[in-house]
Parts: C-alpha cells; sequence; structure tokens
C-alpha cells in the first residue's frame, strides 16, 4: 500500500467522498482497455494482468491494455462510478464507452487526479507474455497477480 501524506484540504478537493485524514493507495486500480481507436472498456480490479489475459482470451478484438491508475482506499467504487457518469453519453453496454483514448485517460485523470498512472503504451497480450514478473515490479505493478504457470 502506498501512504500519501497531504493537506486535508487538498484531499478533500481530489476526493470530496473521501472521509479519511490520510490518503491511502491500495492495489485496486482503474484500468483502460480497447481496440487503438475504441470502444474502451474503464472499469476497476485488483488484477489488472489477470483481468486483461481474461478479456484478451475471450475477445476477437485486438485490445490492448493503455493504462493502469491507482486507487484510494475506500472510495474505489465511487470513482468508477463518477468516471462512467462524466462519459454516459458516450456508453455502449456497462464499462464500455465510444470515445477516443484521450477522453478515456482525461476522465480518469479527472476523477482520480492523484492516483498513480502506470502508461502501458497499448501493451498486448502478447508482449504482457513476454515481459518477466521483475519488468512488472518496476512498472510500479508490483507483481500484481501476473499469474503463470
Amino acid at each position: 500500500m502506498q501512504r500519501m501524506i497531504l493537506p486535508e484540504s487538498e484531499i478533500k478537493a481530489a476526493y470530496p467522498d473521501y472521509k479519511d485524514r490520510t490518503l491511502i493507495f491500495g492495489n485496486c486500480f482503474l484500468y483502460i482497455i480497447g481496440e487503438a481507436h475504441g470502444p474502451f472498456k474503464i472499469a476497476k480490479t485488483s488484477r489488472p494482468l489477470s483481468r486483461f489475459q481474461s478479456l484478451s482470451i475471450h475477445t476477437h478484438l485486438d485490445i490492448r491494455l493503455w493504462q493502469l491508475s491507482r486507487l484510494p482506499v475506500g472510495i474505489d467504487r465511487q470513482i468508477q462510478s463518477r468516471v462512467h457518469r462524466s462519459l454516459e453519453d458516450y456508453a455502449i453496454k456497462r464499462d464500455w464507452f465510444d470515445i477516443s483514448l484521450q477522453r478515456a485517460i482525461g476522465a480518469v485523470a479527472a476523477e482520480n487526479p492523484l492516483g498513480q498512472i502506470v502508461d502501458l503504451a497499448g501493451l498486448t497480450y502478447e508482449r504482457m507474455l513476454k515481459m518477466d514478473v521483475e519488468h512488472w515490479g518496476k512498472m510500479g505493478i508490483l507483481t500484481l497477480n501476473a499469474e503463470r504457470s
């Protein structure tokens, strides 16, 4: 877990729903997955690599993992809901939105302004399989459940 010490006023400005005095970021991420030109899925998970693997295996689309944004403990659902509300005019189905990658990144940044961003630059499933666990740690994702057999 990552603890961020900031003035309480800064925390409240960034996350009005947050009730604690210390901002703690756990191992839950908001992810952006999709084809190069959309649509994009924006959702939360504590297992981003496993989630990407599952989605990649079960679709014919050439989806990529574009970005992860670490979420504060206790308000992860509220942040995801706010992102989805901000994009509701572009909703296709549940967590999928017909938007540009820039709009997806902007919506996540607007609702999770202090969350650590991991830019994965359009990671493909094939490239993910070739990376070792040490690489994921260097990227700030720790080993976050890069399940390998």
